[in-house]
């Protein structure tokens, strides 16, 4: 059961004091209640149903919840005390019996809010010492509960002054922090700048270098095409021999004849030249196809194999030297190929 005790005014006895006892059970006074009114000599007692309740909040036109709302303020005490008043009257008859009726203030606008009947105690002495006794409990819980918010409140005041020297600690040691990862920022920004730099001046220096090489490398190509061109005139100049005594191959009576196995001819070394082999007339033919030039190349082996030759061997040249060469067919004999060539 909650049971609270407050002290109210009647605004038609302004002199004396009342003391105002509710009681009730459950969650607020929207299940009923009872009411205790005294002055320390006499005493009232009266209740309100739960029936009650409801119809005063729908004769009032309001919600339930906001009529007991308002209800419980007025009655507890836990609303501002000029917003609600009280009146007392007292009924005629031999029961002395009065009805306390208690209003809700609006901007000097009041409405009731409900009333009750209260009967008089013949003995109202056990009823106001309950009363006081309840007062001390009360005032003893209350001294208790505001002794333990004062320990709390010391613990939370001892708790702030740790927080606020950990904080001006963490502070002192955050400003210092940052002091120091600024200059090492400092000191790695510099060479950082600095390793900038020097990869942007050596990047200049190839570029530059680069652009003189791209600049110059024309003049040395025409220098090597011009000694290229110099050295294949020199390679494919012909001598006064060749010039004089051009090389011919004359098929006569089945012999192959060149001008240097002339009878009497002899070589540089001093040799008498070997003696013309008969030739098979096919070798012959396919002979006069073959052109003979300065130097023996690739181009010439090459025509060779796609004339029908098999095999063409190329032996080392040289000055006023001779080579043979064997050309063999599928349908003939060798023959050997004997000339006489002026060059490398």
């Amino acid at each position: 059961m909650h049971v609270t005790v407050r002290e109210v005014c009647i605004s038609s006895e302004s002199e004396t004091s009342y003391f105002l006892r509710v009681e009730w059970r459950g969650r607020d006074l929207g299940s009923g209640f009872l009411l205790l009114l005294t002055d320390g000599q006499n005493a009232w007692r009266g209740e309100v149903s739960e029936d009650a309740v409801r119809e005063e909040a729908e004769e009032l036109e309001m919600q339930t919840d906001r009529y007991i709302q308002d209800l419980q303020q007025a009655l507890t005490g836990t609303g501002p005390s000029t917003d609600y008043s009280f009146t007392l009257t007292h009924n005629p008859g031999p029961m002395a019996n009065m009805t306390l009726a208690y209003e809700k203030v609006q901007r000097d606008i009041s409405f009731c809010l409900g009333s009750v009947l209260l009967g008089k105690i013949p003995e109202p002495v056990e009823e106001v010492r309950a009363l006081l006794t309840h007062g001390l409990e009360r005032g003893t819980a209350l001294q208790n509960h505001n002794h333990l918010l004062k320990e709390e409140n010391h613990r939370l005041k001892q708790e702030l002054q740790h927080i606020n020297a950990e904080l001006k600690r963490f502070v002192s040691g955050k400003e210092t922090l940052e002091s120091e990862l600024y200059s090492r920022f400092t000191l790695v920004l510099n060479e950082k700048k600095a390793k900038i730099r020097s990869l942007q001046k050596n990047l200049t220096h190839l570029q530059e270098t680069r652009e003189e090489g791209e600049s110059s490398s024309p003049g040395k190509g025409t220098k090597k095409t011009t000694g290229q061109t110099r050295e294949e005139d020199e390679y494919e100049a012909s001598t006064d021999d060749e010039q004089l005594q051009p090389a011919s191959i004359e098929p006569t009576q089945g012999h192959l004849h060149h001008p240097m196995l002339q009878e009497g001819h002899k070589d540089h070394q001093g040799h008498q030249p070997p003696e013309p082999l008969p030739v098979h007339p096919a070798a012959i033919q396919k002979a006069r196809s073959v052109q003979v030039h300065q130097s023996w190349d690739r181009e010439t082996e090459k025509q060779l194999l796609s004339q029908g030759h098999q095999t063409v061997k190329q032996p080392p040249l040289t000055l006023s030297g001779y080579c043979q060469h064997t050309v063999n067919d599928t349908d003939s004999t060798p023959a050997t190929l004997i000339m006489g060539i002026d060059g490398k």
